[in-house]
């Protein structure tokens, strides 16, 4: 992990690694509430555009947003430089990490305190973060549940060959 200028360790994403495309002249949506990002993903990607960072253009129309695509909490932002015409996507987390992604920790932390998607909806809606689906939440809810079940059984086989190891050493 590279360190950025203030010394931290922040992750760097090359300007190649951004997703960019031509407009081709897409109407804004209107995009309003709050969202859940991870805050030092998000800022390197702004900070770090492939037109010599996001301040940079001999423009004040830099960037509009034109449009948001959610996936529950996970949302990638569409944001257009008018004086390079281009299209720039910009992601609340990484969408190649391999940690639990904003879906997965909701879901998770909403089944471990014994809640459900109702829940979960009315506590994030307090925020002004927008809901997650019921047919999302189901899917969410049953990949959580393979891994949990992977995870017992490899934790329980663990557990039955140390037990055999340490009764065949005290025999």
């Amino acid at each position: 992990m590279k360190k950025n200028e203030g010394g931290n360790n922040v992750p760097i994403f090359p300007a190649e690694e951004m997703e960019i495309f031509r407009s081709s002249g897409v109407e804004d949506d209107y995009v309003e509430g709050r969202r859940i990002i991870d805050v030092a993903f998000f800022l390197q990607q702004v900070l770090n555009f492939p037109h010599h960072g996001l301040f940079s253009c001999r423009s004040n129309l830099v960037t509009t947003m034109k449009k948001e695509t959610r996936k529950c909490f996970l949302s990638t932002f569409h944001l257009h430089c008018e004086m390079c015409d281009v299209i720039y996507l910009v992601h609340s987390e990484n969408p190649h990490s391999k940690k639990i992604n904003a879906n997965g920790a909701a879901g998770l932390a909403t089944i471990s305190i014994g809640n459900g998607r109702t829940q979960m909806n009315e506590f994030v809606t307090t925020f002004n973060i927008p809901p997650m689906t019921e047919s999302r939440y189901n899917s969410l809810q049953e990949e959580l549940a393979t891994q949990y079940d992977e995870q017992a059984w490899t934790c329980m086989i663990e557990a039955g060959q140390e037990e055999a190891k340490l009764a065949k050493e005290n025999n």
